[in-house]
């Protein structure tokens, strides 16, 4: 792993050229950063007006150099190294010598944030409001994405969100592109999905929650809401604690359709478990987290038609995987992660589609595609009721299927 530290050598050394910049802040009075802990949701006006519209009258929408900011979460507020984010960060290295290949030229600025609500607040008065930044990367946690975004929407920049489902950060914010497709919406367009099929007619549903959770029990008021409204009443919710009274409900005739969005291991085996001595067909949808938790059991998820949707699936027989792994171990002596693939994947994504379109690439985004060795991205806005665009999402998921052999891609 490359420490922060290291950072500045890096990006200025023989591997790569200088015209990508590396901006740590570092500070005296970093490590007594107090952030405010509450959640609290902001609502802001939607205009009917597309919100790229004024792209539309630039009479060059090519730059000579276009400039991408990173803020991540590099080091906790304790100084330590956050490994996801840096491996996110290496992952971006890593595909610089590619990019460096296109006909357009990037710079490339990162700033540590460290997961701090006033630092992130001071890179964007000392440093954002300063640079002409074409496109940003956003910190992986939820308050300090907030931050940036709401910076990002006043000055029509576009933002881009990874490592972090949260629809807090995008809520009516159109300048939001998110890599990842929150829970709740997951599960609720899998609903969708079933209940609109003729030949899930018959097919009963059950939803299996955590009632400790916020977000689960907030999951099943969504649901329940769109039962009522489709009028279909096929969908029984019962909290993960009252689990045994799933089983007299299921139908002994009829396919049983199971959501389950609970991540913790020991819950997922024991509803698992139980479920393994019924005779009956059931089809379960769960947390793309089981892919990689080696402690919920195979023997257990394959035992059913287990599937999960997913944005993250490492192709590793892509031509290009193994030139990547070569290319990160002449960085880094540690283990390659999935957050490497992630970074290479977005920064790759970002730098292709403005290499295509200029500065007007959010208005012609839907039209591009993008398949990476972890991430295939699609991005499409998300309309309200009155078709105005709450932001936009990347609406490509893998689904996985669970085989004793392990987890596998079943879809095109």
């Amino acid at each position: 792993m490359i420490s922060a530290q290291n950072l500045q050598l890096l990006l200025s050394g023989s591997k790569v050229k200088l015209f990508f910049t590396l901006l740590i802040l570092l500070s005296s009075n970093i490590l007594m950063a107090q952030d405010d802990d509450d959640d609290d949701e902001v609502v802001t006006e939607l205009s009917k007006e597309h919100p790229f519209e004024h792209l539309q009258n630039l009479e060059k929408d090519k730059k000579e150099t276009y400039h991408i900011a990173f803020i991540l979460p590099i080091r906790k507020k304790d100084g330590s190294v956050n490994k996801d984010a840096l491996s996110f960060w290496e992952g971006v290295q890593v595909a610089l010598p590619r990019i460096k290949k296109l006909n357009s030229k990037f710079k490339i600025h990162i700033w540590d944030n460290y997961n701090s609500d006033s630092i992130t607040k001071s890179i964007i008065q000392n440093d954002l409001m300063n640079l002409p930044i074409d496109v940003v990367v956003a910190p992986f946690y939820t308050k300090e994405a907030f931050i940036v975004s709401q910076f990002c929407k006043n000055n029509r920049i576009p933002m881009f969100l990874p490592l972090n489902p949260s629809d807090a950060v995008a809520k009516n914010n159109p300048y939001v592109f998110k890599l990842s497709t929150s829970k709740n919406r997951m599960f609720f367009d899998i609903y969708k999905e079933v209940v609109s099929k003729p030949e899930e007619a018959n097919t009963k549903l059950f939803y299996l929650y955590d009632s400790s959770s916020k977000n689960e029990r907030r999951m099943a008021h969504y649901l329940n809401y769109a039962q009522k409204k489709d009028g279909s009443n096929r969908l029984t919710i019962i909290p993960s604690s009252q689990s045994s009274e799933i089983i007299p409900k299921m139908s002994k005739t009829n396919t049983n359709v199971l959501l389950v969005s609970q991540y913790r291991d020991a819950q997922v085996n024991e509803i698992l478990n139980a479920l393994k001595e019924e005779d009956k067909v059931i089809k379960i949808y769960g947390n793309a987290s089981w892919v990689r938790n080696p402690k919920i059991l195979l023997e257990n998820v394959s035992s059913f038609n287990t599937m999960v949707h997913s944005e993250f699936y490492l192709r590793k027989n892509a031509p290009e995987f193994e030139e990547v792994k070569k290319q990160y171990y002449e960085l880094c002596s540690d283990n390659v992660n999935s957050e490497v693939f992630q970074g290479y994947d977005l920064i790759n994504y970002i730098t292709q589609v403005i290499e295509m379109y200029g500065k007007k690439f959010p208005l012609n985004v839907e039209k591009y595609s993008y398949k990476g060795l972890s991430t295939n991205i699609e991005m499409k806005p998300l309309y309200d009721d009155e078709d105005r665009i709450l932001f936009y999402e990347n609406v490509y998921k893998d689904i996985l299927k669970a085989y004793p052999e392990g987890w596998y891609r079943i879809n095109d």
